[in-house]
Formats: structure tokens, C-alpha cells, sequence
């Protein structure tokens, strides 16, 4: 449930922001591939380190972009990027500070939203009263808890984190895991029907 290092934990979390975990990921490892220093092992193989933010802060958006097919979050990296560089948030220090404060420190940050601002504080920092919301889990929080009832996806965190406390960040992954599953059942059922 925790990242190693923040800065890479917050740009993995800018990735994830419209995106499936296959493009993030591959976004992720174009990134590496690129800009990250290569590690090299005894046995042959060898592995990119995550680019610091002293190397994306020195990047031109569209040569990022280009490289990397992150799309419209290159412009967001970069500039993040810079700001970690030179010091202006610290992002280990949102570690200990009120989940409010935090939040508002993170949605300042140019292409950072709740929903990424969310994933980094759960998954980087450990805050595990942090639940990202996305559609899945405003889906599936809306119909098990709100009668299908239509709430916002402020609410739907308020909700979660209201509900579960501490806990949150994991009742969202079950959420999430349940919706997903209850997803591809619901498909099935309508493929057996439509085959009848």
C-alpha cells in the first residue's frame, strides 16, 4: 500500500488519471526507458530507475509527450516536476499533515484532481483514509449505499472515508475489486442470454 519514493508515486498517480493500468503502465516504462538511469546486474539483465524530477523538470513538454505517450499529462509532469525540483512542496511532508491539508496542498498542483490527489496519498504516503473514487467505485457506492441515487464524486470519498475511517483506502479496493466483478458477471449473464 506504499510507494517508495513520493515523487515517483505522485507522477505514477498523474499517469492513472483517465487512463487503464495498461497505458499507465507502459506510459510509466517509456518514461523509465528514457529518461531514468539503467542499472545494470550481475547476471545480464539490467533495469531504468524513475527519472528524478531534476531530469523531467529539464524536459520539453512536447519531446515528453512524444516520447513517452502520456498525451495531455506531459505539460502537468513537467511542471510538477519543477516544483519538486526547486522545492516548492515537499511531498513526504504531506505524510503528516491533516488529510485536509494534504488534500488542499495536492489539488493546487497543476494536473493534480481529488481522484490522483487521493491515489498518491494512499498508495505514496500510506493514508489509508484516502479512497480515490472513480467511476467503478462511484458506481458501485452509489448503488450499494445510495439506492442508485445520483451523488457527486465528493460525496462519494466524503462517503467512504465517513463510512470506513481509517480504513477507506481499503474498503475502496474491495469496492473497486467487487464492482469490477460484478461487472464482468453482469456481461457474462448477458452473453448466456443473448445465446439462449
Amino acid at each position: 500500500m506504499r510507494g517508495t519514493d513520493s515523487f515517483e508515486s505522485l507522477i505514477f498517480s498523474m499517469l492513472s488519471q483517465n487512463s487503464s493500468a495498461k497505458k499507465m503502465n507502459a506510459s510509466a516504462r517509456m518514461l523509465m526507458q528514457r529518461y531514468g538511469s539503467k542499472v545494470e546486474f550481475p547476471d545480464g539483465t539490467s533495469y531504468f530507475l524513475f527519472p528524478t524530477a531534476d531530469t523531467l523538470s529539464k524536459c520539453r513538454t512536447w519531446e515528453l509527450r512524444r516520447t513517452t505517450s502520456m498525451g495531455y499529462r506531459a505539460k502537468f509532469v513537467v511542471r510538477v516536476a519543477k516544483m519538486v525540483a526547486q522545492e516548492k512542496i515537499q511531498l513526504d511532508q504531506l505524510g503528516s499533515c491533516a488529510y485536509e491539508d494534504a488534500m488542499e496542498m495536492l489539488i493546487d498542483l497543476p494536473g493534480v484532481g481529488p481522484k490522483v490527489a487521493d491515489c498518491f496519498l494512499l498508495y505514496g504516503l500510506g493514508r489509508l483514509e484516502a479512497a480515490p473514487v472513480d467511476v467503478w467505485i462511484h458506481r458501485i457506492v452509489s448503488r450499494l449505499y445510495f439506492d442508485d441515487q445520483k451523488v457527486s464524486l465528493l460525496t462519494t470519498g466524503r462517503f467512504l472515508r465517513d463510512r470506513f475511517r481509517e480504513w477507506a483506502g481499503y474498503a475502496q479496493l474491495y469496492l473497486f475489486d467487487y464492482a469490477r466483478n460484478e461487472s464482468a458477471r453482469s456481461i457474462d449473464q448477458q452473453q448466456c442470454v443473448q445465446n439462449a
